[in-house]
């Protein structure tokens, strides 16, 4: 596992990505404009430890939009590589491929807020799929009444970051740093290394 304060060193992808160009850079700007919609709540709620179990309809709104990203993102990749891909437990599969569990995400403005391990719960070997975020997402979305807690900032942010892991296991730190609304409000400090026998 690499870890590095400065992730630009960040520079690999993995086999396994269509890459058109169209859908990188349509997938990089939703990335940017979710950022820009964290932004505008941390100017209301300060991006801290102490406050992720805040909740309301705007961050619920970017805990909902993450997630269905990582849904598109997830099923392009494994489209690309022949496989159908319906949930979540579809989605596990890029876990042996990607290694997204090793993804640590910052969000670098705001340092009393920790880094992100969206997938980490991947890592463990009775894993069976499930995020804890993304079942909030599910709860949310079908009830929001009932679930209203569950569309918080944690949850938010943890989603937000699985979007960034997911493009970084697709083009690598250097196809996103050049999008400065996403480099500069957030940086990948923990990520996978592959070996020649992997790629």
């Amino acid at each position: 596992r690499n870890t590095d304060q400065d992730a630009n060193i960040l520079n690999f992808s993995t086999p396994m990505f269509p890459g058109e160009a169209e859908e990188r850079v349509a997938f990089l700007h939703q990335c940017e404009v979710l950022i820009e919609r964290i932004r505008a709540i941390s100017q209301v709620i300060q991006l801290d430890d102490r406050t992720l179990d805040s909740f309301g309809d705007e961050i619920r709104n970017v805990l909902i939009l993450s997630c269905t990203e990582i849904e598109a993102i997830s099923k392009s990749i494994l489209s690309a590589n022949g496989i159908s891909a319906k949930n979540i437990f579809d989605f596990f599969k890029l876990e042996r491929a990607c290694r997204l569990s090793e993804y640590s995400v910052s969000f670098i403005r705001f340092p009393g807020l920790s880094p992100v391990k969206p997938f980490l719960s991947w890592a463990n070997p009775t894993a069976d799929g499930r995020l804890p975020w993304y079942t909030s997402y599910n709860h949310t979305k079908h009830d929001r009444i009932s679930n209203v807690a569950e569309g918080n900032l944690g949850n938010a942010l943890n989603a937000t970051a699985g979007i960034i892991a997911l493009l970084c296991a697709s083009y690598g730190w250097p196809a996103i740093r050049t999008h400065s609304r996403i480099s500069d409000f957030t940086c990948v400090n923990e990520y996978p290394s592959f070996g020649l026998a992997e790629c």
